[in-house]
């Protein structure tokens, strides 16, 4: 049985992915352009002003938040399954406070899981960026074209990708603990979270930056292999085109994951303190519900005593009559 802690932080993880991803997902929509946008000699037509621009120019504001279902959706399944996992491998290797090798085995794990129940959503997000459907017709026309593998395109560079959350939750592990040793009181946490959250993400992103690029083209490759797609990308602008719209994913997820740290970490402290006081509430509750019960039974029975004696009175009045 999964102790209620896990289930608590699935919770947390999933409200806070939600919260920052509409926060932060128009930042996410110019990186994705900037991606997958053709090479081009103008440089102002992949500039991110002209993307924002252009994005504008053709969908108006909804084209910023064009494509959030799918990753709202994926965020919540992804967070909950992460922390739910990564928590739980905590809690019973006895990680807690441990060493940042046992945060990396934890972290791989959960971010393998995790990988595998998300791909789906974030292939379907990226097709919507080229397709003017919503989100059942592009599914539909996915399955339509490759059965049940085309929402797994990419996974094997997904799975590669867990080394980011590995070395994300690394640093902002053993970044907490130093931390909250320094600052004792409670009051600096959010903080603590917030930069932990950005310090570590800063890191993965730039060491596995060039993993997701090639995941966002294997997204909506046909026929193209991963080694095909890394000799193109390096005929067309050498080692600098692998981190081609580094400079947003940065402005993204360092602040989303800062954000989505800072909310997971205290919704959780609010949900464990509401668990505690229902807990504390419910002796109270089981309390008066025993008592309810107890005077019911009193007043049915004594209902029940009266009704019984009122014929053998009647019985009792008639013969005094009678006499």
């Amino acid at each position: 049985m999964f102790p209620y802690e896990v289930i608590l932080h699935g919770i947390a993880g999933s409200v806070a992915a939600v919260m920052s991803t509409c926060l932060l997902f128009p930042i996410d929509q110019i990186k994705t352009h900037l991606q997958l946008s053709e090479k081009n000699n103008n440089e102002e037509d992949t500039s991110i002003t002209t993307t924002i621009k252009k994005i504008h120019k053709t969908s108006g504001i909804q084209g910023f938040y064009r494509g959030i279902i799918p990753v709202i959706f994926g965020n919540i399944v992804s967070q909950f399954v992460y922390f739910f996992w990564y928590n739980f491998l905590k809690i019973a290797t006895g990680t807690y406070q441990s060493s940042m090798l046992q945060y990396a085995k934890c972290s791989m794990l959960a971010g393998l899981i995790a990988s595998i129940c998300t791909n789906p959503f974030w292939v379907l997000q990226t097709r919507m960026l080229k397709s003017k459907g919503g989100v059942i017709t592009v599914a539909m026309q996915m399955y339509q074209e490759d059965g049940l593998k085309a929402f797994f395109k990419g996974l094997s560079t997904s799975l590669i990708l867990v080394t980011n959350p590995i070395i994300n939750y690394m640093i902002y592990e053993s970044y907490k603990i130093w931390a909250q040793s320094l600052f004792i009181d409670s009051k600096y946490d959010a903080l603590i979270f917030f930069f932990g959250g950005a310090l570590g993400k800063f890191f993965a992103t730039v060491a596995t930056y060039p993993y997701q690029l090639l995941r966002t083209k294997a997204h909506i490759a046909k026929e193209q292999g991963y080694l095909q797609m890394i000799k193109t990308i390096y005929i067309q602008g050498g080692i600098p085109a692998f981190f081609r719209g580094l400079l947003p994913k940065l402005s993204q997820t360092v602040l989303a994951n800062a954000f989505n740290i800072m909310f997971y970490e205290q919704i959780f402290k609010l949900l464990e303190k509401a668990i505690i006081i229902l807990h504390e509430n419910q002796v109270y509750h089981e309390s008066a519900k025993i008592i309810v019960l107890a005077a019911f039974l009193y007043i049915a029975a004594n209902w029940k005593i009266n009704q019984e004696v009122k014929p053998e009175a009647k019985e009792q009045k008639e013969a005094v009559k009678s006499f």
